[in-house]
């Protein structure tokens, strides 16, 4: 993996382990929705995509994110998805600097 990649590809993982740890109903069809943008997320960094489809991939999650904040699906508790918007705002900004973007 590029150096420059693997930080990132860490905090996406990371990501991904602690949306699965904190989703309260993991069989909703929202949760499995933003378990599996998490992953593509984490597989995209891992073979080095285009960092503007990388940059897209994050801005999907957010949106899936903000969205759990309104809904009466409680799919997490609007504390934990906000935390997590602005961990992956953190996450767009470094794909922001990646060589290519």
């Amino acid at each position: 993996m590029q150096p420059n990649y693997q930080p990132i590809y860490e905090q996406a993982r990371h990501l991904q382990f602690k949306i699965q740890d904190i989703t309260s109903n993991p069989q909703s069809p929202s949760a499995i929705a933003l378990h599996s943008e998490a992953e593509r997320l984490a597989e995209e960094l891992n073979m080095h995509k285009d960092p503007r489809a990388i940059e897209s991939r994050i801005k999907n999650i957010q949106s899936q994110l903000r969205q759990f904040e309104s809904s009466s699906d409680e799919i997490m508790s609007t504390n934990h998805s906000m935390e997590l918007h602005d961990a992956y705002e953190h996450i767009r900004m470094n794909v922001r600097s990646l060589p290519h973007y």
